[in-house]
């Protein structure tokens, strides 16, 4: 999944005063650094991370460290993928999620026909 748009770094400080920095991306940030991907990884973004590492090792591909950890988060993601087709209530909760997205859309669209309706008068 590629990164796109500023990051906007928000932090947030749980009970024990630990921060925690999560990032949303709506544009190319720039900032593709071990730390960035360990952070993704650690929050369980390992799309993410997965991106950051593939390119560190595009620019320096005999860092090991780095080819290790890509590695585990691949592991990570191939794991998520197969228990998502494998457990049928993950299934469900996922169909029954895009059919709530399908409705909302549904119901956008039907505001949008009555407001332009609104506007013009009533006329199509």
């Amino acid at each position: 999944m590629p990164m796109t748009g500023p990051a906007v770094a928000t932090e947030t400080v749980d009970s024990g005063n630990m921060r925690k920095v999560d990032m949303m991306h709506s544009g190319d940030t720039g900032i593709r650094t071990a730390t960035m991907a360990k952070i993704y990884a650690g929050q369980g973004h390992y799309d993410m991370a997965a991106e950051i590492y593939r390119h560190l090792l595009r620019e320096s591909p005999d860092r090991r460290d780095w080819a290790d950890a890509l590695a585990q988060i691949e592991a990570k993601l191939a794991d998520q993928a197969k228990s998502r087709f494998r457990d049928p209530a993950g299934r469900l909760a996922e169909w029954i999620e895009l059919m709530l997205s399908y409705r909302r859309l549904l119901d956008l669209r039907d505001i949008r026909r009555q407001v332009a309706q609104k506007n013009t008068g009533g006329r199509k």
